[in-house]
This record gives structure tokens, C-alpha cells and sequence, in this order.
């Protein structure tokens, strides 16, 4: 039977090695930060852009006197949204009012004394 030779790395090698694997994962881990940064950039700029789009179509409506009958209702919708849209903004608001209200510390309160309806007990 020909006895095997098991290659036993020196403790140094060995943790070597480990601090190499993570020296990559952490450079790996940084590349797709950055990438899930640039990529959040690219969808505010895209979400900047959609949202001029429909600030200038709104102005393109207002300017333009209706006179084709198909247009009504589309117009109705889209006054419908904005308002709906103005009543979800007035909610979240009041939302994060109440988020940071329960977030924040709060004061310690004076407790004032009880005034009592009657004569103190004993009396």
C-alpha cells in the first residue's frame, strides 16, 4: 500500500489564504456597491426626466383650448390623479410627522398633582 503524502500548509499560508479570500470578497462586495449606486443614480435621473415629461404635457393641456370631445375625459382623469396624487402627498406628511414624533425621545413630564372631586380621605 502506498502511503499517502497529505500536504499540510503552515499555519501562516493558511491564514494568508483566508485574509486573501477576503480581501476579494470585499473588493467584490465594493464593485457591486458602486454598481448599485451608478444604478440608482441612472433611475433618479430617469425618474427626473419622466417627471418633466409630465410637467410639460400638463402645461401643453393647460395651453391648449379643448375643443375635440375625446379629450374631456382624459383631462378629468388626469385632474383626477393630480388630486389624488396631492391627497397621498398630505398623507405621507402627516405620516412622517407621526414616525418622527414616536421616534424621538421623549421629555420626561411634570406630572401635576390630582385635585380631588371631594374631602381627603380621613377627613
Amino acid at each position: 500500500m502506498a502511503a499517502k503524502n497529505k500536504v499540510i500548509k503552515p499555519k501562516k499560508e493558511a491564514k494568508k489564504d483566508k485574509i486573501d479570500v477576503l480581501i476579494e470578497i470585499s473588493v467584490e462586495l465594493q464593485k457591486k456597491l458602486v454598481d448599485a449606486t451608478v444604478a440608482m443614480h441612472d433611475l433618479a435621473r430617469q425618474q427626473g426626466d419622466l417627471l418633466n415629461t409630465f410637467k410639460e404635457a400638463a402645461k401643453h393641456i393647460n395651453d391648449v383650448e379643448v375643443k375635440d370631445e375625446n379629450l374631456r375625459p382624459l383631462i378629468k382623469r388626469l385632474d383626477d390623479l393630480l388630486n389624488q396624487n396631492r391627497t397621498i402627498a398630505r398623507g405621507l406628511i402627516l405620516l412622517e410627522k407621526y414616525v418622527k414624533e414616536r421616534t424621538q425621545p421623549s421629555m420626561p413630564q411634570i406630572q401635576q398633582p390630582q385635585q380631588s372631586m371631594g374631602p381627603p380621605p380621613g377627613y
